[in-house]
């Protein structure tokens, strides 16, 4: 997985690419604080080591639903951010991983 980059490069990103403002890391830090989430960021980059795309990914447990990863906890969409296809690609991997 991806180094997590400084916080104003995801929020870049997201910005840019029109993620809502649930993906946005000053919300993602509100949930983490308030609900206790565990949280972390998905992050591409190019080879230079730009930040090309980011996903938020909230680490959930239920008894109901089993442990898995969700853009955002509470059932509005929360989406990713890729400057191109191959960045969302990238995304895509690192989440089937995860």
């Amino acid at each position: 997985m991806a180094v997590i980059p400084a916080e104003r490069d995801i929020d870049r990103v997201l910005a840019d690419g029109g993620a809502p403002l649930f993906a946005r890391p000053a919300f993602t830090k509100v949930l983490t604080s308030v609900f206790g989430f565990r949280f972390r960021y998905l992050v591409s980059r190019s080879t230079a080591g730009d930040v090309r795309g980011a996903m938020p990914c909230f680490d959930l447990s239920s008894v109901l639903f089993g442990r898995r990863l969700a853009t955002a906890p509470f059932n509005f969409y929360g989406g990713f951010a890729a400057a191109d296809a191959e960045a969302a690609a990238d995304l895509l991997a690192q989440a089937r991983d995860a």
